[in-house]
């Protein structure tokens, strides 16, 4: 704990450190603040200046000068004239003289009056003080409002600043928003499209299949009543149902050119092959006729 060193006369405060000065008279502690004392000042000190050294308190009660020029009074001068010899002796050697001189009763009054006139207030070092401070305080006031109106114009410049930028921020979200909401439904709308989509997707391939399935037997019960006849030797001008029915006749088959619903040769591998009519029997192409 920090240690105190007495109460402050003036400001009735702890004194807490040893920057404080005793008054030679009353015997009162003071602190620098209410000594009007700078801490420059204190350590400028030496210890007979602070031996020496007179409280706000009791400067304010000696008198400003020596009163040892003030001028008598009326009462006091007869008394100091009438004990006085040489001036008792004066008189009575000069009655002439003294009858012939008017003597003024205000004449000590009027000497006073004129030196009180003349007179020119001291100039104490406290005087000094309390102006320095009375200045240094409108000084701080004066700059304190003009620092407090510049925040102030600034403060209010930046808020209107942020505002502006909040205000685009706001729009900004907005429109970001209202886009967010009609990309989201046009999104779950294409989500939806995409599904159908799929669905139908099955029932088209569903039906595919089935259609596929069907023409397949469809195809496998049209070659039902096809025939294939190799090794028959091709010509140019060739007449195929003739040539059918006079296999018919060699096979003894009771086959009529009513019931040759379609007759053709197979078709070329190669379309560019021109073979000879005429050729080998086994490079002879086949003869597929639908029988009823």
């Amino acid at each position: 704990m920090s240690s105190s060193f007495g109460v402050c006369a003036g400001c009735r405060s702890k004194i807490l450190n040893k920057d404080y000065l005793n008054c030679a008279f009353c015997k009162l502690r003071y602190d620098l603040n209410c000594a009007n004392i700078s801490e420059k000042g204190f350590n400028s000190m030496n210890a007979a200046n602070k031996n020496k050294w007179k409280c706000p308190g009791c400067r304010a009660k000696q008198p400003k000068t020596d009163n040892s020029n003030t001028p008598l009074r009326g009462e006091e001068r007869s008394g100091i004239e009438q004990n006085s010899p040489e001036i008792t002796g004066a008189k009575d050697m000069s009655p002439q003289v003294d009858s012939n001189i008017t003597l003024r009763k205000k004449l000590s009054k009027a000497i006073s009056t004129d030196y009180d006139d003349n007179s020119d207030p001291s100039i104490t070092l406290e005087n000094i003080r309390t102006f320095i401070k009375e200045e240094f305080t409108l000084m701080k006031t004066a700059l304190v409002r003009e620092l407090e109106m510049s925040l102030q114009q600034m403060v209010r410049a930046e808020f209107q600043s942020i505002r502006g930028e909040i205000s685009t921020l706001e729009n900004s979200v907005r429109f970001l928003d209202e886009n967010y909401e009609t990309t989201k439904t046009a999104l779950i709308k294409c989500q939806e499209s995409l599904k159908q989509v799929q669905k139908d997707n099955m029932v088209l391939s569903n039906t595919v299949y089935e259609l596929n399935t069907r023409l397949q037997a469809m195809e496998q019960h049209n070659r039902a009543n096809n025939l294939e006849i190799q090794c028959v030797p091709e010509h140019k001008n060739e007449n195929l149902i003739s040539t059918i029915m006079q296999i018919s006749k060699v096979v003894s088959a009771n086959l009529k050119e009513s019931d040759i619903h379609h007759c053709t040769r197979v078709a070329k591998l190669n379309r560019e092959d021109k073979r000879q009519f005429c050729q080998c029997l086994t490079k002879q192409r086949s003869i597929v006729f639908k029988a009823s």
